[in-house]
């Protein structure tokens, strides 16, 4: 979840959790592999869209729960300005921007390790002087049986405050090729609306 601000110079800042449950908290958890200011100095050197700052790790010890990774943000100009209208994609560097199925067809089974829920919710502030003029469609696109779907949604619940959401979830772990066009459609989706 992110809580942000957007300034009329395009710049984002506010706090920003990811939570990583079952599976993804096992898997990250490998990754800081008791090298916890490591990582976070990786973290902060990684970022290539502004700045890192007061990382905080929570229940990285605690297996049975949920990994939660909280810092803030202050990122470099985001957002494009031109004349009085301000353009930006909001799922900044959270976004999917390729589709990992290129080929036209496929032969053998797409295995993903485990089911995954990928939820991604940006609270923001807009400045003061500005309203939003136009807002992307929202969408909502499933495979057949819902094996693995996508949703995204930008709403305006009062003046000034936008919430973006973006789901991505797989329940089956074994596609056929048979499914392929239908996982790569779903995947060209995504990537069309990060």
């Amino acid at each position: 979840m992110c809580n942000l601000t957007l300034t009329e110079d395009g710049v984002f800042e506010g706090d920003i959790q990811k939570l990583y449950k079952e599976q993804a908290a096992f898997d990250q958890r490998r990754v800081i592999d008791n090298q916890e200011e490591q990582y976070k100095t990786n973290l902060m050197k990684d970022v290539t869209i502004g700045q890192f700052s007061n990382i905080e790790i929570k229940d990285l010890k605690e297996i049975e729960l949920p990994l939660t990774i909280k810092y803030h943000l202050k990122t470099n100009k985001q957002a494009d300005q031109a004349s009085n209208l301000l353009y930006f994609s909001p799922m900044l560097s959270f976004a999917i921007t390729e589709n990992v199925f290129k080929s036209p067809e496929r032969e053998s089974p797409v295995d993903f390790p485990y089911q995954i829920e990928d939820s991604y919710v940006l609270n923001l502030t807009i400045p003061a002087n500005y309203v939003v003029e136009e807002l992307p469609k929202s969408l909502n696109y499933y495979l057949p049986n819902k094996d693995a779907g996508f949703r995204f949604g930008i709403v305006q619940n009062e003046p000034g405050k936008l919430q973006i959401t973006s789901k991505i979830t797989i329940r089956k772990t074994l596609f056929t090729p048979e499914e392929y066009p239908e996982l790569k459609k779903l995947y060209d989706q995504i990537v069309n609306k990060h």
